[in-house]
């Protein structure tokens, strides 16, 4: 294979990493699992990050990195792209208008991207609403297989919001992108049989959320430093857990019998960090890891009533030998129950009463925290799948199949 197309390209919203958001960690998992195939050039969108910088971890893992300049109305630009064959005439009447958070590249980033996806040899997407930003490849006889991670279905979390025509946005360009790209993955088996029940799409796989190795095990408290019987970890200026924290330190902490509790993630905002004024609350901005936070807590709690997410917190607290709390949806895809290290409550009285247990009873805490570990999936194994998904989605476009 000539250089000219050895390469893979990964549109991604944010800059993946190894630490931080769940969806920044995930992106990382499949950045890395990228570039043992074959060099990246990696695209991050800034829908949800401010443009790349001098981020270390995307610099040791992608052959190049660009960040493109967004343009203005999304739909007329899209459109106007879309209007040059027959089959984005169809679409765009189908399709239109797109999910709000879609954006779209200014005339001088699309040349550049244009360029890029005419000489690589797969183009992975991260989150259905960067799909148009392929479109006109897909439309082609010719061109490079083009594989989708959809995390999570956003059609479902709007609903979940109750953003009934965002809902329905979503739920049409899922279908479409669903039919149109080489492979689709997803974080859960759930929404991979979702996808899946529609005959016309393309083969979907499950990608489990993972994380990374701790150097070593975390010891439980023992009182030579500052310990917290809860803790939440997450970023802190997304709105659904903006409401889990309050939420966990009003209604909740009135039911938790004075239980001591620390909120740990990135940008907070003044109605999160008023909570550190109250009784028996940490809040930690912006912290530089999060391993000694889990070394100081008894038990982890997810209490999310709102919107989706990665899940990863979960997986990283299981990692880091803590038991958890969650409600349901906070639990969403992710196998739960005791024997999963996952207790999962929805009401207020019980999901006080579950964290009331696990404190009070430190070798059970032990127990469930112990089987959790035991599930866990971890990055390296993680890396390895998407690699072997990805050379295998490359073999399968070669030989025209």
């Amino acid at each position: 294979m000539s250089a000219r197309n050895s390469a893979i390209a990964f549109l991604c919203p944010v800059a993946p990493s190894d630490r931080g958001n769940g969806l920044a960690m995930r992106a990382g998992l499949f950045l890395e699992g990228l570039a043992s195939v074959a060099p990246v050039e990696l695209v991050v969108v800034p829908i949800y990050t401010a443009p790349l910088g001098g981020d270390a971890f995307a610099a040791r893992h992608a052959h190049a990195r660009w960040t493109p300049t967004l343009a203005g109305p999304q739909d007329r630009d899209w459109i106007t792209g879309m209007l040059a064959t027959a089959a984005g005439r169809q679409r765009a009447g189908a399709l239109h208008p797109l999910p709000g958070v879609c954006r779209h590249p200014d005339a001088a980033s699309r040349a550049r991207l244009d360029e890029l996806l005419a000489r690589v040899r797969l183009v992975h997407v991260m989150r259905s609403f960067l799909t148009p930003w392929v479109d006109g490849l897909l439309d082609r006889a010719v061109g490079p297989p083009v594989t989708l991670e959809f995390d999570e279905l956003d059609s479902g979390v709007c609903a979940q919001l109750g953003d009934a025509e965002e809902s329905r946005r979503f739920a049409r360009l899922e279908c479409a992108c669903a039919r149109r790209v080489d492979q689709s993955y997803t974080a859960s088996a759930a929404d991979a049989l979702a996808i899946g029940q529609d005959p016309a799409a393309a083969p979907v796989g499950v990608v489990p959320n993972a994380v990374r190795r701790p150097a070593a095990p975390p010891p439980p408290p023992d009182g030579a430093g500052p310990s917290y019987d809860l803790l939440f970890v997450g970023n802190l200026s997304y709105a659904p857990n903006v409401d889990a924290v309050r939420w966990l330190c009003g209604e909740l902490r009135s039911r938790l019998g004075g239980a001591s509790i620390a909120i740990v993630g990135s940008a907070p905002g003044a109605a999160v960090r008023s909570l550190g004024e109250l009784d028996g609350v940490t809040v930690a901005a912006d912290v530089a890891e999060v391993a000694g936070w889990y070394a100081a807590a008894r038990v982890a709690v997810v209490p999310l009533r709102l919107g989706g997410g990665t899940r990863t917190k979960i997986v990283e607290a299981l990692a880091h030998g803590r038991p958890v709390v969650s409600t349901t949806l906070g639990a969403s895809g992710l196998p739960s129950g005791e024997e999963r290290g996952v207790l999962v409550t929805d009401d207020a009285d019980a999901f006080a009463a579950a964290c009331r247990a696990l404190l009070s009873d430190p070798g059970r805490a032990a127990r469930v925290a112990a089987a959790g570990l035991a599930h866990v999936a971890w990055a390296d194994d993680v890396r390895e799948v998407v690699a072997a998904r990805t050379r295998a989605v490359i073999a399968r476009h070669r030989s025209g199949s």
